[in-house]
């Protein structure tokens, strides 16, 4: 199991036709432990995940080639749901690493 390679068919969190969206605001270390991900992502999709991130936090993702960044004003904190907002008029749907934060989606019982 451990050997097969998920591809966006076989990853829930991926769509087989647009690159993934992930709201990560902040800090600097939370987005630092993502590019890894963001990369394999990139290499097994080759869509450029679309990172919302705020703009206090942006400059981390300057030269990282293989995410598009989507700066917003917003605290890195409080502005999960201005975040949310701003992706359901642009996609449809985005990933959100800090489950805690999220009240739309309980933990599942």
């Amino acid at each position: 199991m451990l050997d097969r390679k998920p591809t966006a068919d076989t990853c829930w969190f991926l769509t087989p036709k647009h690159a993934p969206v992930v709201i990560q605001l902040g800090r600097f270390g939370d987005l630092i432990l993502l590019l890894p991900a963001f990369l394999e992502i990139f290499k097994r999709t080759g869509f450029k995940p679309n990172v919302v991130v705020s703009e206090e936090y942006a400059s981390v993702l300057d030269g990282v080639s293989y995410v598009t960044p989507h700066p917003l004003g917003v605290h890195w904190w409080g502005g999960i749901p201005m975040a949310r907002d701003y992706v359901r008029r642009r996609w449809s749907h985005a990933i959100l690493p800090s489950w805690w934060n999220e009240t739309a989606c309980p933990i599942p019982t």
